[in-house]
């Protein structure tokens, strides 16, 4: 399964002691592009991550010259 790079998430879904976190507690999510899976960090983990309500709070970043932002929501 793959996942976001970065979410940040309220203190109490962390307390919570889940493995994972539910979705709808998602306030962002952001995907750095890595030079090795930029395809899938643009296209395919982008599709997946439509159908979630995290879409709303969603962010792609680029480091590669010119550095690129994307923000859904």
């Amino acid at each position: 399964m793959r996942a976001p790079d970065v979410l940040v998430v309220p203190d109490a879904a962390i307390a919570a002691g889940r493995p994972r976190v539910v979705p709808a507690e998602v306030l962002l999510a952001i995907e750095i592009v890595s030079a090795g899976s930029g395809r899938v960090d643009r296209g395919d983990q982008t599709f997946r991550i439509r159908r979630l309500p995290v879409f709303e709070h969603y962010w792609i970043i680029d480091l590669a010259e010119p550095v690129d932002m994307v923000a859904y929501g």
